[in-house]
């Protein structure tokens, strides 16, 4: 029995394939914990769906691309095996530019601040909790949303504190926002 001898038949790796696999296993978790993180900036960019849909055309074109150069000269590969070499480029890419594109829209910006007059209607409080409440539990605010008026249109943003504490509704307030990388607006709010 083989599998009692150390699995005479099982491929055996080289030192630097075993280096290549934890340098690729250390970036898809890079890559998750950045897209975990970035998630929540996604409220405060005004016009994201732009932004998300522009990155995505651009993840399927890259991931085409890299997809080519993954399977061009693997003349000995199956045509199966190329196929889901393709699916997974092109599904990680869609997976990872939306995060990408906002972090290098918000990280990359050498523009100052602006005071944006927007209209305030109003902010809630909203809690979260990891396990849920439980019953009598009085829970402490995890956040606000503060909704106001932009451009005509109604705009949620999620902050950690709520700077317009006492503001009356329908009243015009200066709204901390900088142009992004991309050219995407973001509020500048903790």
């Amino acid at each position: 029995m083989d599998f009692l001898n150390g699995g005479g038949h099982r491929i055996k790796l080289k030192r630097h394939e075993y280096i290549r696999a934890i340098i690729i296993g250390f970036c898809v978790f890079a890559m998750l914990v950045i897209i975990a993180f970035e998630i929540k900036h996604f409220n405060n960019t005004f016009n994201v769906q732009s932004l998300v849909i522009a990155s995505l055309v651009f993840a399927i074109i890259g991931g085409v691309i890299l997809s080519y150069i993954l399977t061009k000269d693997q003349p000995e590969m199956e045509l199966l095996t190329k196929l889901q070499i393709w699916v997974a480029v092109i599904v990680l890419s869609m997976v990872v530019m939306p995060p990408m594109a906002n972090l290098t829209n918000r990280l990359l910006t050498f523009r100052s601040i602006q005071e944006v007059p927007v209209e305030y209607i109003k902010s809630d409080a909203f809690f979260s909790s990891r396990f849920g409440q439980l019953q009598g539990e009085q829970m402490d605010v995890s956040g606000y949303h503060i909704f106001i008026i932009k451009d005509g249109n109604l705009k949620r943003i999620k902050t950690k504190t709520d700077p317009y504490e006492g503001v009356e509704n329908g009243t015009q307030i200066l709204l901390p926002v900088r142009k992004g990388f991309f050219g995407y607006d973001y509020v500048v709010l903790k």
